[in-house]
């Protein structure tokens, strides 16, 4: 956990001022942003359990790269077959079957993981980043 501290806010001049503290002091409820009595704020960020930039990168390398090696798998385990080498054959079938499902998995996950981003966003438009 990191703390920042910060001076308060003034008390806003006009209504368009004051609505925007309004939504500023929500957004902060929403940080873990507390008022201490010596007139600063208290910033405390929370390690939530939100995906990482690296884990939806490495499901999209996952739900891009396997069905490339699906593919390769089944060319191989034909051209085995097809050598009469129904054993080889049958094998890369599982370990294929395996990695569909694998596929399957992190397709999930990915989607899973983007749903948790977006709904993280806040709902006003604009991203974190």
């Amino acid at each position: 956990m990191r703390d920042r501290v910060s001076p308060l806010l003034c008390a806003p001049a006009d209504a368009a001022t004051a609505k925007n503290s309004e939504r500023r002091l929500r957004a902060d409820q929403r940080q873990n942003i507390t008022i201490r009595p010596d007139a600063t704020l208290r910033y405390t960020t929370m390690l939530l359990p939100m995906p990482s930039r690296s884990a939806v990168k490495i499901l999209l390398g996952f739900v891009l790269g396997l069905p490339v090696v699906l593919v390769v798998l089944h060319w191989v385990s034909g051209l085995l077959s097809a050598m009469a080498d129904a054993s080889a054959a049958a094998v890369l079938g599982h370990i294929g079957t395996g990695i569909g499902v694998l596929w399957i998995v992190s397709v999930v996950g990915l989607i899973v993981a983007l749903a948790v981003e977006v709904l993280d966003d806040g709902g006003d438009g604009q991203s974190g980043r």
